[in-house]
């Protein structure tokens, strides 16, 4: 069996006629999940039923990955309080989950985050913006970000420079290291010695998209 995101997606060969798509997850798979994650039946239908406020982002956590991400931002989170408010839409979801990782880490037993977390997603958001413009499909990878980083620091009105001098890191390697060890946005993958990159592409997007927005 060969897997592919829609967006990776091309007309596969003879060899691969019959074809599927996966479906999404159902009212009771979602709920399913949730109370693995929260363990809890009664707050995982809660936060369900909560998410009739938000049709788009009901729609979107038929996706195990996005439902997922719903779960773990609620692991501090009253119930009754998300109820009212539930995130917007999936970029809201996501946006929300890459200040609890920054801010809180992914660690739950540890609950430690990176050292200046507003500093560090507006650095990373200039060099998620700079990795759009890298050819290749490796332009996520953590040597592609090391080498941004060196060049947009010595790039007066870059943004990074600017952000730079407010955050607390010495070097490039420990603010990888801080951002890597303690939240989840950025790992190695395959093992401790692979190549990082972000765990999520769709946090990368999000990034770029809102650095994009800053003006000049």
């Amino acid at each position: 069996a060969v897997f592919s995101r829609p967006v990776g997606y091309k007309k596969p060969g003879t060899a691969y006629r019959s074809q599927a798509r996966i479906q999404g997850l159902n009212d009771n798979k979602q709920k399913e999940l949730l109370a693995k994650w929260l363990a809890s039946q009664e707050r995982a239908v809660a936060v369900w039923e909560g998410l009739r406020k938000s049709p788009g982002l009901r729609d979107a956590c038929r996706v195990p990955l996005i439902l997922s991400l719903l779960a773990f931002n609620l692991r501090t989170t009253d119930t009754n309080e998300y109820q009212k408010v539930p995130p917007a839409n999936k970029r809201a979801l996501l946006s929300d989950s890459i200040e609890t990782l920054l801010i809180r880490g992914h660690n739950e037993a540890e609950d430690q985050g990176v050292r200046d977390p507003e500093v560090a997603r507006e650095i990373l958001g200039y060099l998620c913006l700079a990795l759009q413009d890298v050819e290749g499909e490796g332009r996520w990878w953590i040597a592609e970000l090391k080498r941004h980083t060196l060049a947009l620091k010595k790039t007066k009105g870059s943004g990074v420079a600017e952000a730079w001098e407010a955050g607390t890191w010495a070097n490039t390697k420990e603010f990888f290291d801080d951002v890597g060890r303690n939240s989840g946005v950025l790992a190695p993958h395959d093992g401790a010695d692979a190549p990082w990159s972000f765990l999520h592409r769709q946090f990368r997007e999000l990034m770029a998209a809102e650095a994009l927005r800053k003006p000049g």
